[in-house]
């Protein structure tokens, strides 16, 4: 890491005029390889710059597994903002996975698909359910 500043980005007419007024960000400049420099913006004040570095290097992998979870899992958007949210939902979403999975175990070959698979699950339901009903009113009305 070659330098680590704070800048704020807007302007006083920005603030003047009542709209977003200026917020501060990190801009670190990096060596990422003999003579090749960047610079990273980030709102992370808090984090040491070594740490947002590192995190920087691992984005790729980090962009894969969410394009993973929003392509195989087919999770488009997360409900939450919040980092314990976005946690749940993704350990949720990976527990729905596994059980479809499961479910699906010598089924149909070819792709995997959760949605699928789910209505197929749903209809199975429905259909245990309407079973159950009938049996019930059966019971319930003695044949004439």
């Amino acid at each position: 890491m070659l330098e680590d500043r704070l800048v704020r980005l807007g302007d006083d007419r920005t603030d003047r005029e009542g709209g977003n007024p200026g917020r501060w960000y990190r801009v670190l400049t990096v060596e990422v390889s003999a003579g090749e420099q960047i610079e990273v913006l980030t709102n992370l004040l808090w984090i040491d710059a070594e740490r947002i570095c590192r995190l920087y290097k691992h984005r790729w992998s980090i962009e894969i597994v969410f394009r993973w979870i929003k392509d195989r899992m087919q999770l488009d958007r997360f409900i939450s903002r919040d980092p314990t949210g976005i946690v749940r939902q993704t350990l949720t979403a990976l527990i729905v996975w596994g059980l479809l999975a499961i479910f699906n175990q010598g089924g149909e070959k070819g792709e995997f698909s959760p949605k699928k698979l789910w209505r197929k699950l749903q209809a199975a339901m429905h259909q245990a359910l309407f079973d159950l009903g009938r049996r019930y009113q059966q019971s319930v009305d003695p044949p004439t």
